[in-house]
């Protein structure tokens, strides 16, 4: 039972404000709409549309010619969510999902903090597997519109 000088407050706003899109160079946009059923239901399932977006970004990324040679490599610095190979390049890709796009792109979560973690596995990963390949930092984005999975790959997006 609660206290008798328990009141009920209101939660804070978690909700932030777009700072808007800023012009980010050496971006190569390639997008393709996947045919396939809304995965949630319910709205707080994050971890359901991650799980999603990442099997739509390693089938386009397969369709497109590279060859997935990793998803969800762990180490002390973070999580690459998929390691591919284009070519003799390797790539780290970070996959954004979104139910949708509103005021803000997937993209713009992948911020400074987020591209150092990347860089620090990205290195590790290189000296333990392959200490002279040529790497690459992509991003792919996947959002719900007008009842299709759209998928956006980001080339060289840091």
């Amino acid at each position: 039972m609660a206290s008798t000088s328990t009141r009920a407050t209101a939660l804070p706003s978690i909700v932030r404000q777009s700072r808007g899109s800023a012009c980010v160079p050496n971006i190569v946009p390639v997008s393709v709409i996947i045919s396939r059923s809304c995965p949630w239901r319910n709205p707080l399932d994050n971890r359901r549309i991650a799980r999603w977006g990442e099997e739509l970004a390693a089938q386009y990324l397969e369709r497109q010619g590279c060859v997935v040679l990793r998803r969800n490599w762990r180490c002390p610095y973070g999580e690459v969510d998929i390691i591919a190979q284009e070519g003799d390049t390797l790539l780290f890709v970070e996959v954004k999902a979104r139910r949708r796009i509103e005021e803000t792109l997937p993209r713009e979560a992948v911020d400074e903090r987020k591209q150092q973690r990347l860089r620090q596995c990205a290195a590790l990963y290189l000296n333990l597997f392959s200490p002279d390949a040529i790497c690459r930092f992509d991003v792919v984005e996947v959002w719900w519109q007008s009842g299709r999975a759209q998928v956006q790959w980001l080339k060289e997006a840091f």
